[in-house]
């Protein structure tokens, strides 16, 4: 019986001894952790909100507004600091690399400033590092190579400087990766190409240079890349059109060349957005485009593209808008012309359309009517187009700008434009247009800019223009215009230049 008892007693302190000891760590965990929590606040230089009034030890930590405690200490270990459009002012303590049981740190739109520390990359368990919008400076830590379990990084819209980390090819579990609207530099990583699970991919609004890496081809599971705004030069890698799971593709703003690949329908299936406006790009608009059919946008604006304007979009029921301004693209039989129009008649949800400043000829055929109820941006300007506005444009009264300027468009303007009361700027100038202004402009009360200078235009100004209250800046300049100016169309909103020995109206300025 002694014997037992000895055994019994001795089991007991054992265990004793163990269970004081699994107890001492989670109470050694949450005393780090609060005064982690200290350090942070005393480095917060501005809390308009008051919301770390209460972090001074009257509560426990874990109940306190912005944090958040779990795992398998519940009620000890922080797992969460999240204190987003706090506004918040100070820099971030490199004590919160004490919260070793961090997975999510979220700071964003605040008024931090400051680096980001170095001492952060021992975040072993950091899943999210959510910093945007702050001005935080200085370089992104190297050392976030180390948060292997990261999957969602966002240090957009801050002041961050020098170049993309290497090292952040080895956190190969990140999902969203946003660096976007920074002053980085130098080149995209290869490395990043190893990020095998990546779906946002955004680096625009940078200083970057070189070229895409062949690297970022393996990313598989990318859904949108977005590099707008760099210098980043040379041909787009075939191997980026081979990410069957691409839906946006964004690459305006930089100095890529080549061309776009005639199949890219093939790779690209779920596309629904290709944005690679102001570029050096070459060649043809693929007509396989025409088989994306979720594509919503095609913005290839200011590059350098040739050929016919591609019938083919018309197949493209989702279309919302298509900019392909400032190209060498042509419609020189009026065939094409007529049959490309006609085309985008089936574009229902159409709300921009940008053909300016190409090779275009021809009229404007009276199917323009047909368009998208939706549309609201019009542009042929720039072009070789002659005839007559078609009065079907009165039918498109979602429209907010019309721009057929710097063409060869006669007759007269057609009184049903007074229709599109949406209108907020029509420019006609630079053609050979006749006849008077119409009274029905008068129904134009949205309008905000008017030019119609440089035309055959005759007849007096129409007092009806006083209603367009709105209105900022007109020119009627370099016309045929008799009489004197309407009082009525004197507006608070004008400053009005008059040269009486042309009976000319010259240029109203912008207020």
């Amino acid at each position: 019986m002694g014997s037992s008892r000895f055994f019994l007693t001795l089991q007991l302190l054992l265990l004793s001894s163990f269970c004081s000891v699994r107890l001492s760590k989670p109470f050694t965990t949450a005393k780090t952790d609060f005064f982690a929590l200290l350090s942070f606040k005393s480095l917060v230089s501005s809390d308009p909100l008051g919301i770390l009034s209460s972090w001074n030890g009257s509560v426990h930590h874990c109940l306190c507004p912005g944090i958040k405690c779990g795992g398998r200490h519940s009620d000890r270990v922080v797992t969460a600091l999240v204190l987003s459009s706090s506004r918040l002012s100070g820099q971030i303590s490199p004590s919160l690399s004490n919260l070793s049981f961090l997975q999510e740190l979220r700071l964003s739109d605040n008024h931090f400033t400051g680096i980001i520390p170095e001492e952060l990359g021992q975040l072993s368990r950091l899943r999210n590092m959510n910093l945007p919008v702050n001005s935080l400076g200085g370089n992104i830590p190297s050392t976030l190579g180390n948060c292997t379990r990261l999957q969602d990084l966002n240090l957009r819209r801050n002041n961050l400087q020098g170049t993309i980390p290497n090292s952040l090819g080895l956190c190969k579990e990140i999902v969203y990766l946003l660096l976007n609207s920074n002053n980085l530099t130098g080149n995209i990583p290869p490395s990043l190409g190893n990020l095998t699970r990546l779906l946002l991919f955004r680096l625009d609004v940078n200083n970057l240079t070189g070229t895409i890496p062949d690297s970022l081809g393996q990313l598989q599971a990318l859904e949108t890349i977005c590099l707008n705004e760099n210098s980043i030069s040379g041909e787009i890698p075939s191997s980026l059109y081979n990410i069957s799971s691409m839906q946006v593709f964004q690459l305006a703003y930089n100095q890529f060349s080549g061309n776009l690949p005639s199949d890219i329908v093939a790779n690209f299936p779920n596309l629904l957005a290709l944005v690679v406006f102001a570029n050096q790009l070459q060649g043809p608009i693929p007509n396989s485009l025409s088989k994306c059919s979720e594509l919503h946008m095609i913005a290839v604006a200011y590059n350098k593209f040739t050929g016919p304007m591609p019938s083919s979009i018309g197949n493209l029921q989702n279309l919302e808008t298509f900019e392909s301004a400032s190209n060498l693209l042509e419609a020189t039989a009026p065939r094409q012309w007529n049959n490309f129009m006609d085309a985008l008649t089936n574009c229902t949800g159409l709300q921009v359309l940008d053909l300016g400043d190409n090779q275009l000829q021809g009229f404007i055929p009276s199917s323009v009517g047909n368009l998208s109820s939706d549309l609201y941006f019009f542009s042929l300007q720039t072009n070789l187009i002659s005839g007559n506005i078609p009065a079907d444009i009165g039918k498109l009264t979602g429209l907010t700008r019309i721009q057929l300027s710097n063409m060869q468009l006669r007759g007269t303007i057609p009184q049903e434009i007074g229709r599109l009361w949406r209108l907020e700027m029509i420019d006609l100038a630079n053609n050979t247009i006749s006849g008077e202004i119409p009274p029905t402009f008068g129904n134009l009360t949205k309008m905000t800019r008017l030019f119609l200078q440089n035309n055959e235009l005759v007849g007096s100004i129409p007092q009806e223009l006083s209603s367009m209250q709105a209105l900022e800046s007109i020119n009627l300049s370099t016309n045929n215009f008799l009489g004197n100016i309407p009082k009525e169309i004197m507006l608070p909103s004008l400053s009005l230049a008059m040269d009486l020995s042309h009976t000319t109206i010259l240029v109203v300025h912008c207020r």
